[in-house]
């Protein structure tokens, strides 16, 4: 029976997220007559394939497929989804994600009113931190009858969130995912958007990505050089599509631009390697492509840091290169200056010939004015000249999905709004400006400086608006208000000389510190506070710190020692977390120094060597040598 819709979901191993991804089918404000739910389960080996079965039992609309065997990725559960598949359109949803219940059924009746071949909406990323909207130049107006090729950037979201599209373009073209480690969306999307021949666009939410840390896929176990060796082989098959030119060309740029340059050379990961000579052989591998199909890589490199990256690349010394990417992507090493209403970055004297790297846009807040009887809220704008204000939006702080457009009028690049209208109840807020269609910039809370003797107190802050009434609500359960042994900083958090934080320390204190604390206090509004050995006061709030016991951490080093040995094999890790690919492995024998002893959110203790990296703690694999 044909369906108006197909929504295609891989299963493997998802029993913590599939309720929240099932019940967002279930609400979808749609007839479910004319849509259909096919889950394919990857051979699970937890109680997935239970948990779906049970709403396919429930619900007639949801099928499930079992496969006999894991074929190792999405590729073949969602090509077999797309294959038993009798809608119209089709969308992929990934297991851990959800679909917006209101949103997709309003893009998906706004594709068939105008025979959209592919749709694109709202999509927003849910992290522990933040929810944040992703590829707002995909979803930042409501448009039809658009060339989904043509649209700026639109290959720089190459996955399936806030997508519909028509089986029959799949169909026609032979178009199906690749069975890779890494990057099989790229491939297919880049294709499939190429084939498109009219797209509709909404600014409605569709689709929620979930990013929290408990969420980890195989993308994040795949190392950056695996990646780019994959990415390498997606170039020349794009290289080789029947698409059209211009499409191919915004292709190879999102290639080179992100997968090449900005997620392989513009990394901390490059810098802190030990192995950066294979980082250079597999970026010589891809000019050879280039050079092969007679194509030159700098044709494809848009943005002013990059060009200045590969200009190094090709020109100077490595060590030049290391340090320029150094200063690029340490937010401390960087300092700025306005000079001709635009703020420019103060790069190091040798780096002169190179082409100076400017903001688009970066709004400073001025504070509060009185003008002809009238407060106003006024924003100091240091923009390039060719930058076009859209909107200013007040946005709940660390959620985009809780915003609303302000009145404003700009003048000689001030931002004037007034004072009643910056008023969101209920909400503690942020101020962002949207400029040139879809980029987005929050209002900075002071201008940065240039100086090269001080660093400017909380440079780079967002300009933060508080609402009154809430900061006097305190729920104690939020906060730690029995006096613990000690504390470890779950996040880095700062430390002041009183109870009310007007009076910040200059120094402090780095995640994963364990802090020994003497007393609870409070603060004039009664809101919980801690203070440490040293005599700061610190905040209690749970969010931020977490009590410790000595019985926590039996087995560990736990008390500073200068040097230890390795008494068993064990791997070293850029972070405390242990969540990335190790990049070395040490030997039975290896001695390090310690320069500290932190802790993992999950209070694990972790010995941080003078390198800042991190080795267990664990007294099975390692020794204090006296």
């Amino acid at each position: 029976m044909n369906k108006t819709l197909s929504i295609i979901i891989p299963v493997y191993n998802k029993e913590k997220y599939l309720h929240t991804c099932m019940q967002s089918l279930i609400d979808l404000d749609i007839d479910k007559k004319s849509i259909e739910v096919i889950c394919v389960d990857d051979v699970s080996t937890d109680n997935s394939l239970e948990i779906i079965n049970q709403y396919a039992k429930a619900h007639d609309f949801i099928k499930v497929t079992a496969l006999e065997n894991n074929s190792g990725g999405p590729s073949r559960p969602r090509n077999i989804g797309m294959a038993q598949a009798n809608g119209t359109y089709l969308t992929l949803l990934d297991a851990d994600d959800w679909l917006d219940s209101a949103g997709l059924p309003k893009l998906l009746h706004q594709m068939l009113e105008n025979h959209a071949d592919i749709g694109f909406g709202q999509s927003y990323k849910h992290t522990n931190k933040a929810i944040t909207k992703i590829a707002r130049f995909a979803s930042y107006k409501n448009a039809d009858n658009l060339v989904p090729y043509e649209i700026e950037k639109i290959f720089r979201a190459v996955g399936p969130p806030g997508k519909i599209f028509k089986k029959s373009i799949i169909q026609e073209h032979n178009i199906e995912f690749e069975h890779m480690k890494f990057g099989e969306d790229k491939l297919f999307f880049v294709e499939l958007i190429s084939k498109c021949k009219n797209a509709s666009m909404t600014t409605t939410p569709v689709y929620h990505v979930n990013r929290q840390s408990d969420n980890v896929s195989l993308i994040k176990e795949t190392t950056i050089l695996d990646k780019a060796a994959i990415n390498m082989e997606i170039l020349k098959k794009i290289l080789m599509l029947d698409i059209p030119e211009f499409a191919k060309n915004e292709a190879v740029t999102r290639i080179v631009e992100v997968d090449l340059i900005r997620r392989y050379f513009h990394t901390k990961t490059f810098l802190k390697s030990f192995e950066k000579d294979k980082f250079y052989q597999l970026f010589d591998e891809f000019e050879r492509v280039f050079s092969e199909n007679d194509l030159d890589i700098e044709d494809y490199i848009k943005m002013d840091r990059f060009k200045n990256i590969y200009y190094l690349y090709k020109n100077a010394d490595r060590k030049d290169l290391t340090e320029y990417i150094e200063y690029l992507v340490n937010d401390r090493k960087k300092s700025q200056y306005i000079k001709d209403g635009v703020m420019h970055s103060r790069l190091p004297s040798k780096y002169s010939n190179l082409i100076p790297i400017t903001e688009e846009l970066y709004p400073v807040y001025g504070g509060t004015h009185l003008l002809n009887g009238k407060f106003y809220e006024v924003i100091q704008v240091y923009k390039r000249p060719q930058v076009n204000i859209d909107h200013v939006y007040i946005s709940k702080i660390a959620d985009e999905t809780v915003e609303q457009s302000v009145e404003y009028k700009l003048e000689h690049d001030k931002i004037y709004i007034h004072t009643e209208d910056l008023n969101f109840e209920g909400v503690d807020i942020n101020l962002r400006i949207i400029f040139d269609d879809y980029k987005s910039a929050l209002v900075y809370s002071t201008p940065p400086n240039a100086s090269e003797k001080y660093l400017q107190n909380r440079q780079g802050f967002k300009a933060e608006f508080k609402e009154v009434e809430n900061s006097a609500l305190v729920p104690n359960e939020d906060y730690i208000t029995v006096l613990p042994e000690s504390i470890v900083a779950l996040k880095d958090i700062n430390s002041y000389y009183d109870e009310d934080f007007k009076n910040e320390k200059s120094e402090s204190i780095e995640a994963g510190r364990r802090i020994t604390v003497t007393e609870v206090t409070k603060s004039t509004n009664g809101t919980p506070r801690l203070k440490t050995e040293e005599g700061s006061i610190i905040t209690a709030n749970k969010k931020f710190v977490k009590s410790l016991n000595r019985s926590q951490t039996e087995g560990y080093i736990t008390e500073k020692t200068e040097k230890v040995r390795i008494i068993k094999k064990c791997k070293m890790y850029h972070s405390r977390a242990f969540n990335t690919e190790p990049i070395k492995i040490l030997e039975r024998g290896d001695e390090l120094f310690v320069s500290d002893i932190v802790y993992t959110n999950g209070l694990t203790p972790r010995l941080k060597i003078r390198d800042s990296y991190f080795i267990t703690a664990n007294m099975d694999y390692v020794e204090a040598v006296r």
